[in-house]
């Protein structure tokens, strides 16, 4: 009994990965135009949550959805899912305080278009701040990332460029960690894929030892040790592989 429960679970295992390929290399970052500023929508709310009606479906592990829920944590979900589905460096990102509402250089933005034939969805933090990072007075500490979510299930993260240099927030091969009254705490940054009905299908990323070097893995917790540098990206390529359909075969 016990040698066929190793059997099913390492199967069940790879049929997950079996889902999405991740591939990350190097490439230009671009920043979008034609946008609309969640800075302003909320009326400068840096606690924003943003409901995105999508004009098309997006096919997320076998299901399919025509709206994704995102919020200021870098975590996406879905109204009726178990746990925050979408964790796209989850940790804690604000931007400035608005005060010149025409020439507004820290937001978050976003767009709907087309590219190469797909229609999609690209959010953008620009020049966001870490959680409790008292760097940002003396030494204008920032990140900017962008994550784009297709029609056909791709999901891209694309990092440009950022100021992290004299953060305590950021330790380069440790990741994030919040600073508190206690003491600072691991905290991050989570890029994972979760299933939004079963708990118990995750896909964790992790680097290693270093930003060019990763794994996928669904047995343990996944974090971000490297913060990546301008240009890179972090494809997830959604392959439709139905877990019911594997497991019927």
């Amino acid at each position: 009994m016990k040698i066929l429960l190793v059997i099913v679970a390492s199967f069940f295992s790879s049929v997950i990965t079996a889902q999405y390929d991740v591939v990350a290399f190097q490439d230009n970052y671009t920043e979008i135009e034609g946008y609309h500023s969640i800075a302003l929508e909320t009326f400068g709310n840096r606690a924003w949550v943003k409901k995105f009606e999508l004009p098309f479906n997006f096919p997320y592990f076998d299901y399919d959805f025509d709206y994704l829920i995102c919020e200021v944590e870098g975590t996406c979900y879905f109204e009726d899912d178990l746990d925050f589905s979408l964790r796209l460096m989850t940790f804690g990102y604000k931007y400035d305080e608005i005060l010149d509402t025409v020439n507004i250089e820290s937001d978050v933005r976003y767009k709907f278009g087309e590219k190469d034939g797909k229609s999609y969805l690209a959010v953008q933090l620009t020049k966001n701040r870490l959680f409790s990072d008292p760097s940002v007075d003396e030494f204008d500490s920032y990140v900017n990332f962008q994550y784009w979510i297709f029609d056909d299930g791709t999901i891209e993260l694309r990092f440009g460029p950022s100021n992290l240099d004299h953060s305590p927030v950021y330790v380069p091969g440790e990741g994030f960690y919040l600073l508190t009254n206690e003491g600072p705490k691991p905290a991050g940054p989570q890029l994972a894929l979760y299933h939004p009905y079963d708990e118990n299908i995750r896909l964790e990323y992790n680097d290693l030892n270093n930003y060019t070097e990763y794994e996928l893995t669904t047995v343990e917790l996944g974090g971000i040790n490297w913060w990546p540098p301008d240009g890179w990206v972090i494809r997830f390529t959604n392959k439709r592989v139905s877990t019911n359909e594997l497991a019927s075969n």
